[in-house]
């Protein structure tokens, strides 16, 4: 038998798809594992012949709805259940200090971004200034930007997932590597809370 894992390596694994992709195909695939499960093993479970499971949900209320007759007694409406805010793809692990840590670093780091745009903004307007009183005609400077950071859509989906404002992602360059080694061989107790 084959581990689930090899599975979704022989299905996807040479895809070239971001971090979303990968999260629909997963959940995609999680959907269908479980309908054929149910198929094979639950008895009285309706062999409809697709994995659009929410068109049966439709019928079915429809049918309940206009014939007060339920067309399959062994199914379970999914589409009746209440929303909850539980996840099945990617799940934040991090704990609260973790997250506070992030977030004060977030915050520090916006504050110093801002602080070089503000600056820049003011040595333009100086410059402006200058050339106005050499010249007639002067463009007007443009707006400060607000500081926020450039990340590609995969970070956003993480960034989304995990709740944060930068993703968690692996170290990769050697001076991150050496800095992580130095800040867990400082702490006794090597866990996110006393990282943070």
């Amino acid at each position: 038998a084959r581990t689930a894992e090899a599975i979704v390596e022989v299905s996807f694994g040479g895809w070239p798809v971001g971090v979303a992709m990968a999260s629909v195909l997963l959940a995609e695939r999680r959907h269908r594992h479980n309908h054929r499960t149910s198929e094979r093993r639950r008895d009285d479970f309706p062999k409809i012949g697709h994995f659009d499971t929410w068109k049966v949900d439709s019928l079915q209320s429809l049918v309940l709805m206009n014939h007060d007759l339920i067309l399959y007694p062994q199914w379970v409406n999914a589409s009746d259940f209440r929303h909850t805010a539980e996840h099945f793809n990617n799940v934040p692990l991090h704990s609260r200090e973790l997250d506070t840590a992030l977030r004060n670093r977030c915050e520090q780091l916006l504050q110093d971004m801002q602080r070089k745009i503000d600056e820049e903004h003011q040595r333009a307007i100086r410059s402006r200034r200058r050339q106005k009183t050499s010249s007639t005609t002067s463009k007007p400077v443009a707006k400060p930007r607000t500081a926020k950071f450039k990340l590609t859509m995969d970070q956003l989906e993480l960034c989304e997932t995990m709740g944060t404002q930068l993703p968690f992602l692996p170290f990769t360059t050697p001076e991150e590597k050496q800095l992580f080694n130095q800040c867990a061989a400082s702490l006794m107790h090597k866990d996110d809370h006393e990282m943070a």
